[in-house]
C-alpha cells in the first residue's frame, strides 16, 4: 500500500495558479490585488487581506464573502 506525504502531495488547484498571481481565476485575482491597494491610503493591512486569501478555496464566490465577512468581525489591532 503506498502511502502519501501531504506536505509534499501536490496540490492539483495550487498548480493551475499561474506564478505571482493570488488566484487563477482573473476576478478572484483582481478584488484581491484591489484589496491590497487599500493598504495604501489606511484602509486595509496586507496581513489581513493574505490571510483572508489563504481562506478562499479557487472559484468558490461563497467562500469568498464569508471570508470577507469574517474579516470585517476580526480586524487586526493595530497599535498605536
Amino acid at each position: 500500500m503506498a502511502t502519501t506525504n501531504a506536505i509534499t502531495a501536490p496540490n492539483p488547484v495550487q498548480e493551475l495558479i499561474p506564478e505571482g498571481r493570488l488566484f487563477a481565476d482573473q476576478t478572484f485575482h483582481f478584488e484581491a490585488l484591489r484589496n491590497v491597494g487599500y493598504t495604501l491610503s489606511g484602509c486595509a493591512d496586507v496581513g489581513d487581506v493574505l490571510e483572508t486569501v489563504k481562506l478562499i478555496s479557487e472559484g468558490d464566490a461563497q467562500g469568498w464573502y464569508a471570508a470577507w465577512a469574517l474579516l470585517d468581525k476580526f480586524p487586526s489591532q493595530k497599535q498605536a
